[in-house]
């Protein structure tokens, strides 16, 4: 199979004999590559420039192997290294395997093997790269999750769509952020107030210690199966630009606004408190349903 472009590659090698058996392999491939001899150099030429794949023998001058492959792993994650090793340091290689390398090579090369999974690896970091282009053209992702409250009591949920548009380029970083967080506002309420049924009165009021009584109950309710074992689904669509995450909750729900939307004006969100408004300062669009018992967040993001 051809590759093209030409693969990216950084041999780092020292042994005169191997060195014209690459030679003639990467020639016979119209393969261009950069040689160097020591794990010094190598490692600055690799924090220099993007190669593809790194084919590194264990035992050269400059610093360990393991130190090299650490600094590649930290300064270049998305280089691959293959290592070279002979028979006698098989231990050495699988180190090297669950160091961050991603394929090993015994000595003598096989150059049929070596030809296939330089193919093979430069195919799949290609193929991501793609991946990445065409979720810029995505006009629709959807996914449901469903929780047991405890569950979500003690982890927290970020919608992996987010992920998605992130790495597609569709959202920054900081969007990404603050839709996270206005998630975490939402799904914050539908625990307390919907399944755990606490009263935000209770937060006024206090034990002999000090404590207050709506984090006493909730601790004591996150224990407690009736309220514990409650389910909560989320739903996020990304439909033709916008972004819509709905959660369900099994509480006993609340008299929501007529018609179900509640309107971004700084009168009226006052009385709703501070989750409300931190999603609004994410989001376009809040909307209840179901007695309450369901919450609608979105924004348009094209």
């Amino acid at each position: 199979m051809e590759l093209n472009p030409s693969p990216q590659l950084l041999l780092v090698h020292d042994g005169q004999s191997l060195l014209a058996d690459y030679s003639t392999f990467f020639a016979e491939n119209g393969w261009k590559y950069d040689c160097i001899s020591d794990f010094s150099n190598a490692l600055k030429a690799a924090c220099d420039k993007d190669y593809e794949i790194i084919i590194t023998d264990l035992d050269l001058p400059g610093m360990s192997g393991q130190a090299f492959l650490d600094g590649v792993r930290n300064q270049k994650p998305n280089q691959a290294v293959m290592v070279v090793s002979s028979p006698t340091k098989s231990e050495e290689a699988i180190r090297a395997l669950r160091s961050g390398a991603v394929d090993f090579l015994q000595k003598p090369i096989d150059q049929r093997f070596l030809h296939e999974t330089i193919v093979r690896i430069v195919n799949c970091l290609r193929q991501e790269e793609a991946q990445y282009r065409l979720l810029k053209s995505m006009t629709n992702y959807s996914a449901s999750y469903l929780f047991t409250t405890k569950a979500l009591g003690s982890y927290t949920f970020i919608p992996p769509i987010l992920g998605v548009l992130y790495q597609a380029g569709i959202i920054s970083l900081n969007t990404k952020l603050k839709i996270a967080l206005a998630v975490q506002e939402a799904l914050a309420n539908s625990i307390e107030h919907g399944n755990l049924e606490l009263e935000s009165k209770l937060k006024d009021q206090f034990d002999a210690s000090g404590k207050d009584q709506f984090t006493l109950t909730k601790q004591q309710r996150l224990l407690d199966p009736a309220y514990a074992d409650r389910e909560l689904k989320v739903d996020t669509l990304y439909c033709d630009g916008e972004l819509s995450i709905t959660i369900k909750d099994y509480g006993k729900g609340f008299n929501a606004p007529a018609g179900g939307e509640v309107k971004f004006d700084e009168a009226s969100l006052l009385c709703h408190g501070r989750g409300l408004r931190i999603i609004f300062g994410s989001m376009d669009k809040v909307m209840y349903q179901d007695g309450g018992t369901k919450i609608t967040i979105s924004k348009k993001i094209l």
